[in-house]
């Protein structure tokens, strides 16, 4: 049987979350690293949270950004901790919205209720017409 390639989520919140459950199938997550120390040292759903400056003492084979600041951090990771962009995948933010049910229920609102308008707007004009 085929090792899973290792990886860190850099994320621990929403979408380190979502990150987790798309990939923990296929990969085998070696930890979770996040810029907030409040975090480090703790565990992260059941996986050790790392500082940035830690990740050079793991073994993975990819760092995946499940933040949307991801472009700061990618040039964090790359400039201030040496890691080669190689190894570094961002996840697009649409990635991590989707996982928001309360982002699509708002807008399924806000488009009925636009659709209600339209509907009073039109009867109205077919009864004074």
């Amino acid at each position: 049987m085929t090792a899973k390639p290792q990886i860190v989520i850099f994320g621990a919140s929403k979408g380190g979350i979502s990150a987790y459950h798309y990939f923990k199938n296929d990969y085998e997550i070696v930890a979770f690293a996040d810029n907030d120390a409040k975090k480090h040292g703790k565990s992260f759903l059941g996986k050790p949270v790392v500082s940035a400056k830690d990740l050079i003492s793991l073994k993975f084979d990819k760092i995946i950004i499940a933040s949307l600041y991801a472009l700061h951090i990618h040039r964090q990771l790359v400039c201030e901790e040496g890691i080669s962009s190689s190894l570094i995948v961002r996840l697009p933010a649409s990635f991590l919205e989707k996982e928001q049910p309360l982002y699509y229920f708002s807008g399924c609102i806000v488009a009925g209720f636009w659709i209600f308008l339209f509907i009073v707007f039109s009867l109205f004009l077919l009864y004074w017409l």
